[in-house]
């Protein structure tokens, strides 16, 4: 909404929109506050990642049901599945992990 549009609103209508803009923009700001020296995010490519804590496992379940379970220790990944674990390099940087069954 714009300016103009804004000015036209009775005053009850702006003093609700602004009040709804500053309790997203807290809300925003209380999404990216988590514990301290947290090394687990979620959502780590939006403008407000979410700390999850440090060394937290998190779990993945894929479309077949399949598990996977994925946390930090030291300085690698330990990644477990409920099935199966197969890797496919993407590149030197990227892979994907993906589950076969017997």
């Amino acid at each position: 909404m714009n300016r103009e549009q804004m000015a036209r609103l009775p005053q009850y209508a702006r003093q609700e929109i602004e009040r709804l803009r500053r309790d997203l923009a807290d809300a925003r700001e209380r999404l990216g506050v988590g514990p301290e020296g947290s090394n687990t995010f979620a959502e780590p490519y939006s403008d407000t990642p979410r700390p999850l804590g440090t060394d937290t496992t998190v779990q993945f379940t894929t479309r077949d049901g399949t598990k996977f379970r994925v946390r930090v220790e030291g300085d690698t990944l330990d990644v477990n599945a409920d099935s199966y674990v197969a890797i496919e390099p993407r590149a030197s940087n990227d892979f994907r992990v993906g589950a076969r069954r017997p």
